[in-house]
């Protein structure tokens, strides 16, 4: 059952724990929403909410005592996996709400638990997807599962990723293999590809082809400056990339 607060957004979160997981931490936790579904739906026994800021905390702990659960979610104040205490056995770990960049920080501080731990750890960046997977790709993460959707008239990716995990399949997607360069969209959302990726990728090749227009318009009035050109350059690669991302969904939502 949905509880009230819980979007399509951060039902997708939810619905990529395992059930019977032992304990879960949701890093910047803000209303503990997550957390309080996830137990209230018995798919989670236990749960830390964190955050790194003691005002969100309390809106979080104010949430956990009325919906009677403090005896099931242990609140902690502070920034990322530093709240981990040794000797707790967490399984899951949900980092939701930050940026790319700022989640590639807090995983780069915390390199040496990663190592040793086996967190399943389901990433939501509201923005720079690309960041954080470049820095997954560059740190021996592997992404096991990847979730794309449209929530209050925006866009999130979702990433299921675990540190040297085995993946659960090797398929090649040669067609696509160019996304690597900059990680915008993965092989594994392109694979899954409906008419909410499909809307996306048609509103990126409008911005892309008008940031192009513009840049080539420049061009040829006065030329470009090498960093101007650099940027012409990426987005022609950008517009050829999703062009063939258009193509193939289409071809796949028939």
């Amino acid at each position: 059952m949905r509880e009230k607060h819980i979007d399509e957004r951060l039902q997708a979160i939810c619905d990529l724990v395992p059930e019977g997981t032992g304990t879960l931490l949701d890093v910047g936790t803000d209303h503990g929403y997550v957390p309080i579904h996830l137990i209230k739906n018995n798919i989670v026994k236990h749960a830390i909410a964190s955050d790194i800021s003691p005002p969100s905390l309390k809106k979080a702990q104010r949430e956990i005592e009325k919906s009677g659960l403090s005896n099931r979610i242990e609140t902690r104040v502070g920034s990322g996996l530093e709240v981990i205490h040794r000797g707790d056995e967490i399984d899951v770990v949900v980092v939701s709400g930050m940026g790319g960049v700022l989640i590639s920080q807090l995983l780069e501080t915390s390199k040496e638990l990663i190592s040793r731990s086996g967190f399943t750890f389901i990433f939501q960046p509201v923005q720079a997807p690309q960041e954080l997977r470049s820095y997954l790709a560059r740190n021996d993460f592997v992404i096991l599962d990847e979730v794309f959707l449209k929530s209050s008239n925006k866009y999130y990716q979702i990433i299921v990723a675990m540190y040297k995990a085995t993946p659960s399949f090797v398929e090649r997607f040669p067609e696509f293999e160019d996304v690597k360069e900059y990680y915008e969209l993965s092989p594994g959302i392109i694979r899954k590809s409906d008419a909410v990726l499909l809307e996306y990728v048609e509103g990126r090749l409008e911005e892309i082809s008008y940031i192009c227009l513009q840049l080539e318009t420049l061009k040829k009035k006065k030329g470009l400056t090498s960093v101007q050109e650099d940027r012409l350059n990426l987005m022609v690669r950008k517009k050829e990339f999703y062009e063939k991302v258009r193509k193939y969904a289409l071809k796949r939502i028939g």
